[in-house]
């Protein structure tokens, strides 16, 4: 249940703040637009371990060392990679059907909301299997920022059955047997889709 919660709310978080961002960058003209993207982009060559320390720093300072929140809270200011899909996708988009929509004086908002998102459910559904899998499988954040094991993730939670000398081997396969049983079910359910987003977005 701690795995599944942070799963959905990062799903959730970058769903809400990755689309909008994309959708600025990709159809709202505004003064620094490139150099921003730019800016944002040079974000996925920053090392995750470079900002391991301050950012611990910062939550520690903030008191939410041992829960859930630093796990959760960036997904809500969306991720430059899955910005950058979507924002390619959003530009595949004809432009037409947005300006013939402003003629009939819809606001930019209902452009995007009405308009945009439906179009975009193939690459929407991707970002959201992307996010899922990496909160499963994630282990080295839930292992710095949570202490108490009842608040433990699957995936720390299976180190727990490698001790120090000795380890439980037919527990710990059963473990990650069932660690994986959830992932390929979900991909089973949600393939056709996510290989439509990928295909669409990378020709577009």
């Amino acid at each position: 249940m701690n795995t599944l919660l942070i799963c959905v709310l990062c799903v959730l978080g970058e769903l809400i703040a990755s689309p909008l961002v994309a959708y600025g960058f990709a159809r709202i003209p505004f003064k620094g637009r490139g150099i921003l993207f730019m800016i944002m982009m040079g974000t996925i060559m920053l090392p995750a371990q470079s900002t391991m320390v301050p950012l611990y720093v910062l939550y520690n300072k903030l008191n939410l060392v041992n829960t859930i929140w630093p796990l959760v809270l960036p997904a809500f200011f969306g991720a430059a990679y899955y910005i950058f899909l979507l924002r390619q996708f959003f530009m595949g988009i004809p432009y037409e059907i947005t300006e013939s929509a402003k003629i009939d004086g819809a606001s930019e908002f209902r452009i995007y909301w009405q308009m945009m998102l439906p179009l975009s459910k193939p690459a929407l559904f991707t970002v959201g299997l992307l996010v899922f899998l990496f909160s499963w499988k994630d282990y080295q954040q839930p292992l710095i920022y949570l202490n108490d094991p009842s608040k433990w993730t699957l995936s720390v939670g299976l180190k727990a059955f490698i001790g120090e000398y000795k380890v439980e081997w037919g527990m710990l396969m059963a473990a990650a047997a069932l660690f994986t049983i959830p992932i390929i079910i979900l991909y089973f359910f949600v393939q056709r889709v996510f290989i439509q987003g990928i295909t669409l977005t990378g020709s577009k």
